[in-house]
């Protein structure tokens, strides 16, 4: 069963660097979950990748952990 969270991702390459797009990410594909650089934001490892938000740890924490419940 595949399990959607929606976050908003902060590209960190290329030419579009710093910009925000809405992103759906399989939480059942999520390696790690590590807070990002400074107070606010995270850093997700996946399969194809790492994802920089601009939630917050604690909140993708909790999103993940609400979907395992609830399965």
């Amino acid at each position: 069963m595949y399990e959607f969270i929606e976050l908003e991702e902060i590209q960190m390459k290329g030419v579009m660097v710093g910009r925000k797009r809405k992103v759906s990410v399989n939480v059942n594909e999520i390696y790690s979950l590590t807070p990002g650089h400074g107070s606010d934001g995270c850093q997700i490892e996946t399969k194809r990748g790492t994802i920089y938000t601009s939630e917050s740890y604690d909140l993708v924490n909790t999103l993940i952990k609400k979907l395992a419940i609830t399965a």
